[in-house]
């Protein structure tokens, strides 16, 4: 692990934390690499110029290293990365499969729901069909035994009048009878 930053200075923060971030950003990854490089040039420069070359290979020997491992720790941390989505997207396909379904199920309770509610009210208007003609045929069924009962009505009413002039006649009759029975 790299105790300094690539600028040489110390960090009291999280290293990880520091790596992890640098791998989540490959372009940022790539800039600390590119930058890295371009340091290691820097100071290949002053090392060559100042230090024995087994010191210089030595150098070079751990830089590579060091840099082997970050590749190495961020090819991980990618794989890591790669399964940690390939699962999320199989859990989302999953619970949206799931999803589907039931409103799949919901969708043909509520057309079967449907269909039964719209025979329902093919039925009832059926029955009210009916129903208007029945009433339609007891309306005329009530005229007409209106019709016929004002007729019996008057009919009653002739024959009482009938009566009532036959009485008269009667009793005319009779006292006709009896002054022609007194007179004889």
């Amino acid at each position: 692990m790299i105790a300094n930053n690539i600028d040489g200075s110390s960090s009291s923060s999280s290293q990880l934390f520091e790596l992890l971030t640098v791998v989540a950003n490959p372009d940022v990854y790539k800039a600390k690499l590119t930058d890295l490089e371009t340091k290691v040039a820097e100071y290949k420069t002053y090392v060559e110029a100042i230090g024995p070359v087994s010191d210089i290979i030595a150098m070079r020997e751990q830089v590579e290293k060091d840099v082997a491992a970050l590749k190495a720790g961020a090819e991980a941390d990618r794989e890591t990365a790669k399964a940690v989505l390939a699962d999320a997207r199989k859990s989302a396909l999953s619970a949206a499969a799931v999803a589907r379904n039931k409103a799949e199920g919901v969708n043909k309770e509520a057309k079967a729901v449907l269909a039964a509610a719209e025979a329902q009210k093919a039925e009832v208007e059926a029955r009210a069909a009916e129903l208007d003609k029945a009433l339609t045929q007891a309306e005329q069924v009530t005229a007409k035994a209106e019709a016929e009962l004002l007729a019996a009505v008057a009919d009653r009413a002739a024959l009482a009048a009938e009566r009532a002039e036959v009485k008269t006649l009667r009793q005319a009759l009779v006292a006709k009878h009896k002054a022609f029975i007194e007179g004889l």
